[in-house]
């Protein structure tokens, strides 16, 4: 067994990015020619490629078979790293390219779907005709994922709730108050009633919240309260477009936080209801980020946001 101290160091001497590319290609076409062919190879060329590999490795990726090439076990275990290993240098050379074509700097931002409905659609719109020189990568993930997205440095700030332990060298400042609302598609029958009572919610058709979110904990609680339960459909996700097909077409009620709804509010698409959720009140968004400087383009679009969305 090689130590994989050895193995890094091997591949970090003698390892060549087309190597990886033929890995991928081999695993996905399942063949030595189909995956020269897409690297504008000859099969000698990723033959050869390939053996360089495993000889360097000291292990077999692939059996052959008569339909083509499979991955061993080695193999299957290795082509995803390689796969996020690629894509993350994709990513990279997208951002080099995009950085220098502009000639500015590059934000990259996490936020959780709420930031990106209550914060990002109010600010960024706005930085973008402010700030066309500078490039904005957003990545929508859970309020789980971004502390360690942030500090793995994969991310510069952290769009969402203040988490219940800060990380260390980061501050979370507060931005936008928010609570939940109960919202309709504008063709529903209920979005011209004022004073609206439970009573009123309960016999109507209810979406399911996603059981990942905030909302969900006090959609059963306000139900639990009343002794009632509605009818819910049982489609769980959190897709927006697939949420908003199903409130139009079949006439449903959802809960959800204000801010999150608050982009298909404002254009129509939506309509808040006349019903405060009891106990709605939710922990205010904001931005987590780390302390000390970080770089001319993200402290311009951090004063920015805090311009336009410190408000609350």
């Amino acid at each position: 067994m090689i130590p994989s101290s050895i193995l890094f160091g091997r591949l970090l001497a003698k390892a060549r990015l087309r190597q990886l590319q033929i890995i991928l290609l081999v695993a996905d076409l399942g063949s030595i020619q189909k995956a020269a062919d897409a690297a504008g190879l000859s099969q000698p060329a990723t033959t050869h490629a390939l053996a360089d590999l495993e000889e360097l490795l000291e292990v077999k990726l692939f059996d052959r078979h008569a339909r083509g090439m499979r991955p061993t076990a080695i193999g299957r275990a290795l082509v995803p790293m390689v796969r996020s290993a690629l894509g993350s240098i994709r990513s990279g050379a997208y951002s080099v390219s995009a950085m220098a074509s502009a000639g500015g700097g590059l934000v990259r931002i996490g936020a959780v779907p709420s930031a990106v409905g209550g914060l990002l659609a109010r600010a960024l719109p706005a930085f973008a005709r402010a700030h066309p020189h500078l490039l904005v990568r957003v990545h929508e993930a859970g309020a789980e994922q971004l502390p360690a997205m942030l500090a793995q440095v994969q991310i510069d700030l952290a769009l969402g709730r203040e988490p219940a332990d800060v990380p260390q060298h980061t501050t979370f400042t507060p931005l936008m108050t928010d609570r939940l609302v109960i919202v309709a598609s504008n063709n529903h029958r209920l979005v011209s009633r004022q004073g609206l009572a439970l009573a009123d919610l309960a016999a109507e058709s209810w979406a399911q919240p996603p059981t990942d979110m905030v909302s969900t904990p006090a959609f059963a609680e306000l139900w639990e309260r009343a002794e009632l339960m509605p009818d819910v459909c049982r489609v769980d996700s959190r897709s927006s477009v697939l949420k908003l097909a199903l409130l139009r077409e079949n006439q449903l009620l959802d809960m959800m936080p204000r801010s999150r709804a608050c982009p298909l509010i404002d254009s129509g698409v939506l309509v808040e209801l006349d019903f405060d959720v009891p106990g709605g009140e939710l922990a205010p968004l904001g931005v987590l980020a780390p302390i000390g400087p970080q770089g001319e383009a993200v402290e311009v679009f951090c004063d920015f946001l805090r311009a336009v969305c410190g408000g609350g």
